[in-house]
């Protein structure tokens, strides 16, 4: 009863002077067997109501309210409180477990999914047992009697949704409430939180949000801010409520709300010299437990309020946390004459074990029925995955090969050994896996091909060549670009390995959204040193035979023991370093020569695009062949050692470009310019005298794609690539 006491004149005490929000819902209860008494100690402006959601699907009014259950186990009750004259809400929720209880067979439980079109709505799996009916509260007045019902949020955070399950007589049964998450959009985290600290009439503002996240200050006094971490000047005393607004982009483009935040603080008269502050430590002995140190200026006593009920007298105590994560903690002190000096509210965070991060988000690569799942655990972290289907796993980033199409909910399970030796929950992620009935022909699938030669310190271009069965695509190259086309290039602006995505879409819903049916990811690395090699070939005209062409191999770092493998682009391939090769048809073909050497690591890939068609000078009805050739073989003759260097840029260009080549002489240059199809669209020659020469070229006034450039020098020919853009 002494606690009691204390604990409501410390309340009291609190909020005598309107030191924090206009309305905030604060509580505690007593428990007797079965039945538990409910009060009501929020702080509100003017006067408020009151209203209880017990957990198990009942509610109440007022204060005190006691509820007697009826089933044992754990619930979560919620207070929620309104002020209509300051038109301010606010709400806070208790754990509690009742035993004694009657036993029941009943079991009401339940799971959910993100919604794939929809990241506001959730469609939730009623799991319970022996149940014949149902009744879902979402909070606030939605509700639903629906077995498993779908629901749309108006806001992204989490929210607390409450089943209650009913027998074939409609008698209550069970209930259960749990916390879900609603992303609100597709990026991985979205969280408005923030803190403040106080130093006379200026607030230093500290958000949480991510570095590329749209955000909106409004602090209280009817002016804004849309800079992360901002500094802001009140001009005027008093109470203000600041609030911050986090905003994702969806696929259409739209900007929406994912997640919001408000709190209140006070900006003291001048003349006013108190300023409650605070720092705290994690404690050495138990990661629960923080310690807390109160810096405030010009205080004699003080009031911590930790949540939950939880509060303490003492100037500088030490508070145990039930569980790890976010906390609010609040301080107000007091002068000697025992009056009202200055109050703060901060966010801190209880790591409840040794480990200084865990994250349990994960993302998913679908190739037919088989899943490889990617988290970002550490090496250390113990970790349990549930593909959904019955079955799990205890690996990283496992590979798992579903034996029927459908829509799954993947989980993953991140754990924490504490200092007593106990295994602790520290994490979890859901998300929905949907396996697609490959009878309709939507199989993801591409390679990728690193341009070996057209690159500098920031331009890596690669081409992606598309193998799946569809017509509508979104490619994802990892580095935050995405695209649409079929075969897309794409240039990375710095050397690494990313993780490029490909989605086949089977159309796209009522909202606009994209529907997957089939995804497939693999890595692209680009630049850097580790390269010992590098695959490289040019295109060379057969004087002797017009239906063949050469493919010159001037690869470098190469060794005997390197393995050469080609495609040829019409379904074929070779493993010979120097093979023959005879088309069945004019057209362009997409040649590949890949390298690698086991023994040095090298692995190197080089693409280009050949072909001969009906309106070129070279025709043939049975198409044409090519012959590789070593370019060491070709040294001493005189149409290979005229021109001994050879590259442009910028390559891709948007028009305007610059050919570079080394020649051995001097002499006349011709420069034709060929389409796709082959055709000569420009020829140009110039005069060029011995080592570097640079020959301006300019394509403004063709339509975008890629185009030859075809470099002759006395009996020499040679082709480059480029590609334009507009």
């Amino acid at each position: 009863m002494k606690f009691r006491q204390l604990l409501i004149a410390g309340i009291f005490a609190l909020f005598a002077n309107s030191a924090l929000a206009q309305c905030t819902a604060y509580g505690y209860l007593s428990q007797s067997g079965t039945t538990v008494t409910f009060y009501d100690s929020s702080y509100s402006t003017y006067s408020h109501d009151v209203m209880w959601y017990f957990g198990d699907g009942s509610y109440g009014y007022g204060t005190p309210a006691t509820h007697t259950y009826t089933s044992n186990g754990t619930y979560y009750a919620v207070l929620e409180i309104y002020d209509s004259l300051a038109n301010c809400s606010d709400s806070t929720s208790f754990t509690l477990t009742i035993s004694g209880a009657s036993t029941s067979t009943c079991n009401a439980a339940f799971s959910y999914s993100v919604d794939n079109a929809n990241p506001y709505k959730l469609n939730f799996n009623n799991t319970s047992t022996n149940a014949v009916s149902s009744s879902w509260w979402f909070g606030g007045s939605n509700t639903s009697t629906v077995t498993s019902p779908s629901h749309t949020f108006a806001t992204a955070g989490y929210h607390t949704v409450c089943l209650t399950t009913y027998d074939s007589l409609t008698n209550y049964c069970d209930s259960v409430c749990q916390s879900v998450y609603v992303p609100g959009a597709t990026s991985s985290g979205c969280d408005a939180t923030f803190w403040a600290s106080v130093s006379g009439n200026t607030v230093s503002f500290y958000d949480s949000t991510a570095s590329s996240s749209i955000i909106e200050w409004m602090f209280g006094d009817g002016s804004y801010g849309y800079s992360s971490n901002p500094t802001h000047t009140y001009a005027n005393s008093g109470t203000y409520t600041a609030c911050l607004y986090v905003y994702d982009v969806t696929f259409t483009g739209d900007t929406v709300l994912c997640d919001s935040f408000c709190q209140s603080f006070t900006i003291l008269s001048s003349g006013t010299s108190c300023n409650a502050t605070f720092s705290y430590t994690v404690d050495n002995s138990n990661p629960l437990k923080l310690n807390f140190n109160n810096t405030s200026s010009n205080a004699t006593s003080a009031y911590w309020w930790f949540g939950n009920g939880n509060s303490s007298t003492q100037y500088s105590p030490s508070h145990t946390f039930a569980s790890a994560g976010y906390y609010t903690v609040c301080l107000t002190t007091y002068d000697s004459s025992g009056n009202y000096c200055d109050s703060v509210c901060q966010s801190v965070y209880v790591p409840g074990s040794s480990s200084t991060s865990c994250d349990a988000t994960f993302w998913t690569s679908v190739s037919g029925n088989t899943v490889s799942f990617y988290d970002s655990t550490s090496s250390s972290s113990v970790l349990q995955w549930s593909f959904g289907d019955g079955t799990y796993s205890s690996t990283s980033s496992p590979i798992h090969t579903y034996s029927t199409s459908g829509t799954y909910t993947a989980c993953l399970y991140v754990y924490d050994i504490a200092i007593t030796g106990d295994t602790l929950l520290c994490d979890s992620f859901c998300q929905s896996v949907t396996i697609a009935n490959t009878s309709g022909g939507c199989i993801a699938g591409f390679y990728a091909s690193p341009d070996s030669i057209n690159t500098s310190a920031s331009s890596y271009p690669v081409y992606f060549n598309n193998t799946s069965t569809g017509t509508n695509f979104i490619w994802n190259f990892g580095d935050g670009s995405t695209d649409t086309a079929t075969n897309p290039v794409h240039t990375y602006t710095s050397a690494g390995t990313y993780t490029a995505c490909l989605y086949v879409l089977s159309g796209y819903d009522s909202l606009g959204l994209p529907v997957v049916c089939d995804s497939v990811c693999q890595t692209v690395t680009v630049g850097g040193t580790a390269l010992s090699c590098q695959a490289s070939f040019y295109l060379a005209i057969d004087t002797a035979n017009i239906y063949n062409l050469y493919i010159v191999d001037n690869s470098t770092g190469t060794t005997t023991g390197t393995d050469y493998y080609w495609t040829f682009g019409d379904g074929n391939s070779s493993s010979v370093q120097n093979p023959t090769h005879q088309y069945s048809s004019f057209g362009l073909y997409n040649l590949c020569l890949t390298i690698s050497d086991s023994s040095t690591g090298c692995y190197s890939v080089y693409c280009d695009s050949i072909g001969l068609d009906s309106n070129g000078n070279l025709l043939k009805k049975d198409g044409f062949g090519i012959t590789v050739i070593d370019e060491d073989d070709l040294v001493s003759t005189t149409r290979i050692a005229a021109v001994q260097g050879l590259s442009i840029y910028p390559n891709p260009t948007r028009g305007q470009f610059t050919i570079e080549l080394n020649t051995i002489k001097a002499g006349d240059v011709a420069v034709d310019i060929l389409n796709s199809m082959g055709q000569v669209i420009s020829t140009k020659e110039y005069m060029v005298n011995t080592g570097a020469n640079t020959l301006a070229a300019d394509l403004s006034k063709e339509k975008a794609g890629i185009y030859f450039a075809v470099i002759k020098m006395e009996d020499q020919v040679k082709h480059i690539k480029v590609n334009l853009t507009k």
